[in-house]
């Protein structure tokens, strides 16, 4: 990991940019309060999921968590507090290109399919 980055020494726009070396120590002191703000949702979320702090090293899926964070922030921008609402949400995993696995040139699976996906269709091989 690296413990420190470089700035450039030029001019920028219509000030001055800074200079010199600012070590990761230096940068956690600078922004403490930011990530102790972004803390806030963060043990929302795992007060909602019955999670602890000390079992979060291991096995959360991060999709999952990104997926569930996303959604209670628009609960919370619609003004729902209702924890029930919030973990009855249903996730659907999307297949977000086309997949095709003939060489007919058609997709076997489209885009934004869900998974899994129910339809079936026969494939082929070109001569």
């Amino acid at each position: 990991m690296l413990s420190w980055v470089s700035f450039p020494d030029d001019k920028r726009l219509a000030g001055e940019s800074p200079s010199g070396i600012l070590t990761h120590a230096k940068f956690g002191e600078l922004n403490v309060g930011l990530f102790k703000k972004a803390m806030t949702p963060v043990e929302h979320v795992l007060e909602d999921a019955n999670i602890k702090k000390d079992d979060t090293d291991e096995g959360i899926n991060h999709d999952e968590a990104i997926v569930y964070g996303a959604n209670r922030v628009v609960f919370s921008l619609e003004g729902t507090t209702d924890v029930v609402l919030v973990h009855s949400l249903i996730m659907i995993e999307l297949i977000p290109c086309n997949i095709a696995i003939s060489s007919t040139g058609k997709s076997q699976i489209l885009s934004w399919a869900y998974v899994p996906d129910q339809a079936s269709r026969m494939g082929g091989q070109v001569q």
